[in-house]
């Protein structure tokens, strides 16, 4: 069966997504912009709001069926953007609809409408309860259901509509079990010396978000033409049981502290919803809500120590090339537009929630110390391993010197480079990946710098920096994630010692994974890469 997903990066559409394909399902997902996610599905990156785009899309794929799942799903950002959440949520549906109509009338589609089109009720709401949303993501998708409704009398579509409750899990973000899980991580790690909550008695229909996918495609399957269906759970419970139960998980006592900032007014006190019409197709819960708890602060510890991965700044080079311009500066203080240029990449990588940084300096050392201090200037936390800069390591030789100060995950980059990559995705892909190292990869056909990288897939297969034009299209991109281990085995080898050497011998032995990159690289390296450099800063006001 050809499926299509809408919104197939969002908690719903990726859990399905994984479910599907493991299913060997022939998998289209549609997204904003290019994912590393997914490799066997069949991407198309673009908007639901774009009506050629989605058009173009379902005469590509020929759906058999379409989960459209897209959606600006937050009722507190609704208020703040409710322009937006009517354009993406109302729009994108109607787009979606008329090119099944006109393209694909025997399609079914699954659309995703939400519990908050419901009003008030202290007892389970069922299908046929009255429906008064109280904020714009609500009345949005209210407009989704009618929509949805209205093709299927007015053009005899397919369309079945799904109403969740509250889907909880894994990888969600944005919602209380995140929240209260995050922060009970920030008391354990001394970040917080409190945990900060809302209305702990506030009742929700919690349903875990992998039984929630089980619901999708229940309805998808058995699911009655024109009719729509709650997915819940049938059973209340107080935020309350949640945090109880995400304290049984901690390592530390935690106190938590009622904050104004997270009492809503508006925030309903009870909602729970009826799935005796989901549950006659044959579907029921299967997964509690303690698993459901414990999963997903399983999660959140894994995620935390994603984001705060080592980053090893290599900056002990001579910087000759810079000379012209930084005197006998060391490259990280040479300024661009009158800051180090140091300044930019600290404060880049607590940008990304990476303050764990250690710098291997040589030349200018003192002078790196002098300005950088112990990084809190920056929002990091730095170390220093320093070499001797009359005795030649290598970039390879400054990781063996810093071996004790090595954690068994480190990223590793350049004291000349800017890169703007999304360091989380980076380290998930690492941690999928299986390997001993991931390196960044961009496809840069000889523009920028000489390419030196071919990949397939999600591996690097060929690198080298000898390697002839026609054997390369990609490069090194400057930013790569090793495990210790894979340094420790070149602790005998003889210095100088280059990184390439390694990354070669990683490729030979199928070891490195590849991260394809889609924004270009800035390094300030040579006198040309500094004023590109000075350019992008200058435009993007940094």
């Amino acid at each position: 069966m050809r499926i299509l997903i809408t919104g197939a990066t969002g908690l719903i559409g990726s859990f399905l997504a994984e479910e599907l394909i493991k299913k060997g399902e022939q998998v289209h997902l549609i997204t904003r912009k290019e994912e590393n996610m997914f490799p066997s599905a069949k991407k198309h990156v673009g908007d639901v709001t774009d009506k050629k785009f989605i058009e173009d899309t379902i005469k590509k794929v020929r759906p058999d069926l379409i989960f459209h799942l897209a959606a600006q799903s937050f009722p507190v950002k609704s208020w703040q953007e409710p322009e937006k959440t009517i354009e993406v949520n109302v729009q994108g549906t109607i787009i979606i609809l008329e090119a099944m109509r006109t393209l694909s009338p025997k399609s079914r589609v699954l659309l995703a409408c939400s519990s908050a089109e419901y009003t008030r009720s202290n007892n389970p709401i069922s299908e046929n309860d009255k429906l008064q949303p109280t904020d714009p993501y609500g009345l949005s998708k209210l407009a989704v259901d009618h929509l949805g409704e209205m093709y299927h009398k007015q053009y005899g579509l397919d369309v079945v509509r799904c109403r969740p409750f509250f889907l909880i899990g894994p990888r969600k973000e944005g919602d209380v079990s995140s929240h209260l899980a995050k922060g009970i991580l920030a008391v354990e790690n001394k970040e917080a010396r409190y945990l900060s909550v809302g209305n702990l008695e506030n009742t929700r229909d919690f349903l875990d978000i992998r039984d929630g996918i089980q619901a999708l495609q229940v309805i998808a399957k058995k699911g009655r033409s024109g009719e729509v269906y709650n997915i819940c759970s049938g059973k209340g419970h107080k935020i309350q049981e949640l945090l109880d139960l995400l304290k049984k998980e901690s390592t530390v006592k935690i106190q938590e502290k009622v904050s104004s900032n997270l009492i809503r007014d508006k925030d309903d006190p009870v909602r729970v919803g009826d799935p005796k019409k989901l549950m006659s197709l044959g579907w029921k819960p299967k997964i509690a809500l303690e698993q459901t708890m414990h999963d997903i602060m399983m999660y959140w510890r894994e995620r935390v120590k994603e984001e705060n991965v080592q980053v090893v700044i290599l900056t002990g080079g001579l910087g000759t090339r810079i000379r012209s311009i930084g005197g006998d500066l060391p490259k990280a203080l040479v300024p661009v537009l009158k800051k180090p240029f140091i300044d930019y990449q600290l404060k880049l990588l607590a940008k990304n929630r990476l303050t764990n940084i250690l710098l291997c300096v040589g030349y200018g050392a003192d002078k790196i110390k002098a300005h950088v201090g112990d990084g809190s200037k920056f929002g990091v936390r730095v170390t220093y391993v320093k070499e001797d800069p009359t005795k030649l390591l290598g970039t390879g030789g400054a990781l063996v010197n810093a071996l004790l100060y090595l954690e068994e995950i480190f990223f590793i980059t350049y004291g000349d480079a800017y890169l703007t990559v999304d360091y989380q995705e980076v380290a998930k892909a690492f941690l999928n990946a299986k390997t001993d190292a991931l390196m960044c990869v961009f496809k840069n056909d000889g523009k920028w710098d000489t390419s030196n990288t071919r990949i397939k897939g999600n591996k690097v297969i060929f690198y080298s920096k000898k390697a002839k034009p026609e054997e390369v299209d990609h490069i090194d991109y400057g930013l790569s994630i090793y495990k210790k281990s894979a340094i420790e085995k070149y602790k005998e080898s003889s210095m100088p010692l280059d990184l390439a050497k390694i990354q070669e011998e990683l490729v030979q032995e199928g070891n490195m994974a590849a991260f394809v990159v889609k924004e270009r690289f800035y390094e300030m390296g040579k006198p040309e890469g500094l004023k590109e450099m000075e350019e992008y800063f200058k435009e993007n006001n940094l």
